[in-house]
């Protein structure tokens, strides 16, 4: 086993999605909010005998700002974790200038 592959944690990613990485309230953050919602209430109509979605559903309902679920279930969190591993087209030219010839 490679020395990279053996150092890698999922669970560090948790740690670096922050509060500035998830959409406003306005405009994408709404549609993002009402997404959630939609998939909280979806489990529970339709997984109400499934202890393990009633689990998924209560852990989404509780994400709000400053104390977030993280879950890659949830369409706000989701979201915010592609705006941290999605290099936008800005960063990509920065990072070319600053590579070593």
């Amino acid at each position: 086993m490679n020395s990279v592959a053996s150092t890698f944690n999922p669970a560090r990613l948790n740690d670096q999605i922050i509060e500035s990485l998830y959409a406003t309230a306005w405009g994408k953050g709404l549609k993002l909010k009402r997404e959630r919602k939609a998939r909280v209430n979806w489990l529970y109509r339709k997984h109400k005998d499934d202890k393990p979605s009633l689990a998924l559903a209560d852990k989404l309902e509780t994400c709000k700002p400053n104390s977030r679920c993280k879950s890659p279930a949830c369409p706000e969190c989701g979201y915010a974790a592609r705006q941290l591993l999605t290099p936008t087209g800005w960063q990509q030219d920065c990072v070319r200038e600053h590579r070593p010839s």
